[in-house]
């Protein structure tokens, strides 16, 4: 635990664990009159923004909560190939909301043998947070994600 009562660095099960947490608790992207993003806790109570990478910032436990485009605080590229549970498939767009925004899930497993298609932990608009499967890297606009790995993970 660090002095700011955040777990340290975190194994891939837990990175794992924490997004169910938002999954079976119902969290919603937005608040039910569909207004600007909300906060809800991870399992320590600490809150973090009810959008994709408020949701993979819990997971992570990271520190801050930065949009999509400043990712590279949380974490740096790797090849598709090396995505592990508790990794991420980002856009990182220009931030914010909308067409532009950019967007972030959390990496579970392979779907596949041939690697096409993956399980992940998603919070996306108007939707619940919930587990999905998606063909790599992403349904939409796909030529513009890669796949992220956060400089916190714990290695098993």
């Amino acid at each position: 635990m660090t002095n700011d009562g955040a777990p340290g660095p975190l194994s891939r099960a837990e990175i794992i664990a924490r997004a169910r947490t938002w999954v079976d608790g119902n969290v919603h992207y937005l608040d039910e009159s569909g207004t600007w993003p909300v906060s809800a806790p991870d399992p320590q109570g600490r809150q973090y923004r009810t959008d994709c990478s408020g949701f993979v910032a819990m997971a992570w436990a990271a520190d801050h909560q930065p949009a999509t485009c400043d990712f590279d605080s949380l974490g740096y590229e790797i090849e598709a190939a090396d995505l592990r549970s508790g990794d991420a498939v980002l856009w990182k767009g220009e931030g914010g909301y909308g067409d532009g925004g950019g967007h972030v899930v959390l990496f579970d497993q392979w779907a596949d043998p041939g690697r096409t298609e993956y399980v992940c932990f998603e919070l996306s608009g108007g939707r619940y947070a919930h587990r999905v499967i998606h063909r790599y890297p992403y349904p939409r606009r796909g030529e513009l994600y890669v796949a992220w790995r956060p400089h916190s993970v714990k290695e098993d």
